[in-house]
């Protein structure tokens, strides 16, 4: 699902919802890094034993990976790591004093600025 799709989700009620782990099965390059995703899938023996029935099965691995879903639309959540949160306002302080530091006393008093 694209970006857009994803916004169209934003203030909806997601009760329906929920995180499970799901397991990707993929393709590797010859460096052993993913090249593409074949499909996803709920239990790890269905995924390990379809990606071992493929034509490139020593090439085709297996992942666990979290999803959000309501069992109809699926999201993959991609790193599953913490984020920073930084406080708008605070950011805002930083950014108008390091804007007024570039001025010089004259621009500043111009500007009302002590």
């Amino acid at each position: 699902m694209d970006k857009k799709e994803l916004k169209s989700l934003i203030g909806q009620n997601l009760s329906s919802f929920t995180f499970v782990m799901m397991y990707e099965v993929y393709h590797t390059d010859f460096d052993g890094r993913k090249s593409s995703v074949v499909g996803y899938l709920k239990d790890p023996n269905i995924a390990s034993a379809f990606a071992d029935s493929q034509v490139d099965a020593s090439t085709t691995k297996t992942s666990g990976v979290l999803v959000f879903t309501n069992e109809v639309d699926y999201y993959l959540i991609t790193d599953g790591g913490t984020i920073t949160i930084l406080n708008d306002e605070e950011e805002v302080v930083k950014l108008r004093e390091k804007a007024l530091s570039k001025l010089s006393q004259a621009e500043r008093n111009i500007l009302g600025f002590k």
